[in-house]
């Protein structure tokens, strides 16, 4: 789900595990994450079937209208995966404003990532050299120094409107998926990392200052933008949990709030999924400690809640951007630093990209498979 593959021509890779993997793998009793989260449709039966060894909890059941889809939902059973229907925002009136300079930074982008087979090899060259003079990195944290936005446009949440229009959304399209246990939410942030300039969203910053008595500063419009991430969540969440508390609401954190990457923790969720390791390699300091504070801050505020480290893995990073692309050892060491933070829970994109890789598929297999499954039991 996040990023979005489609707009990326995918690039293969040749990855190969260190010699020494096999001794590294955990023994029985050593930490492995209990759970993992992934953001994936349910395939085929051997895709159901790596997606267990893995110990995935969820997937997508849905057809492309958001209906069930009986046959997956089968699959997803027999392979001990629950059925969930994705959500994000859900606006019937406006798409996310964007400052003139953020907007024109956009269109460029967009004009970039034009599929290769629309527009050649240039096209190709266009996108690759775009990443690489830029180090774009697609809703994750920019690199020091570069002003980023999305690629795409992302629609408006801002407001109670949008709040009990997102709610009731939700609880309807888990009324049409009665077999649907969990909800994974996404997308729910803002194309330009801080918040919308539609017209309608600055009359409520407006009124809310003026309410809460404060001056019109960068630190007050931030925080009013992360109030409205914080009240969204809550909405959809409560209406989950008002029409049936046993579904579990779980959520990946994207695109970046930049004013607190890390503010998770004030979400009322089940289980919160934060970056803590992108698609482009990042330092072993910066992924435990990011990871340490996701696992501790999200249940201080909601004693149900669990923070969950978010692992990013696409081949097709590794292509654009090189200098920061990540080997299956260097998957090894995320997971391991994400592991000595305490998690219990890991979250995974793109799944379907680890499965498919042999060699990174043992990485994580070594993690996140039952001691039972390790051992071929």
């Amino acid at each position: 789900m996040t990023p979005v593959p489609r707009l990326l021509a995918t690039v293969s890779v040749v990855a190969a595990v260190c010699a020494t993997a096999a001794a590294d793998a955990p023994s029985v009793g050593e930490p492995r994450f209990r759970k993992v989260f992934a953001f994936t449709d349910i395939g085929d039966d051997e895709h159901a079937a790596k997606l267990a060894e893995l110990n995935v909890f969820a997937a997508n059941c849905c057809d492309a209208g958001n209906r069930p889809d009986p046959e997956k939902i089968e699959r997803a059973k027999r392979f001990g995966i629950v059925p969930y229907v994705a959500f994000g925002p859900f606006c019937d009136s406006h798409i996310q404003a964007l400052s003139p300079e953020e907007a024109r930074l956009q269109a460029e982008l967009q004009g970039r990532f034009v599929p290769s087979e629309a527009k050649g090899d240039a096209g190709d060259r266009g996108r690759t050299d775009l990443w690489r003079t830029r180090h774009y990195r697609l809703g994750g944290e920019p690199e020091p120094g570069n002003a980023e936005v999305y690629v795409e446009s992302i629609g408006c949440f801002v407001g109670t409107n949008a709040c009990a229009k997102g709610a009731a959304g939700l609880v309807e399209r888990l009324k049409a998926n009665p077999e649907a246990k969990a909800v994974c939410l996404d997308y729910i942030g803002y194309a330009n990392y801080r918040g919308c300039r539609h017209p309608d969203c600055l009359r409520l910053l407006e009124a809310w200052l003026e309410r809460e008595g404060l001056a019109d500063t960068e630190d007050n419009r931030d925080r009013f933008f992360e109030e409205q991430i914080v009240a969204y969540y809550a909405a959809l969440y409560d209406a989950v949990k008002a029409y049936d508390p046993s579904v579990v609401v779980y959520a990946h954190l994207f695109p970046v709030f930049l004013p607190d990457p890390l503010y998770g923790s004030r979400l009322k969720l089940d289980y919160c999924a934060q970056t803590c390791a992108w698609y482009f390699r990042w330092p072993a300091e910066k992924v435990r400690r990011y990871a340490e504070t996701v696992v501790r801050g999200q249940s201080e505020r909601w004693p149900f809640a669990h923070g969950v480290p978010f692992v990013a893995y696409g081949p097709w990073a590794n292509g654009i951007d090189p200098d920061f692309g990540k080997t299956p050892e260097d998957l090894d060491r995320e997971l391991r630093a994400v592991l000595e933070s305490g998690a219990e829970y890991l979250a995974v994109h793109e799944i379907d990209s680890v499965v498919a890789d042999p060699a990174v598929f043992a990485v994580f297999r070594k993690f996140c498979a039952s001691p039972s499954r390790e051992d071929g039991r």
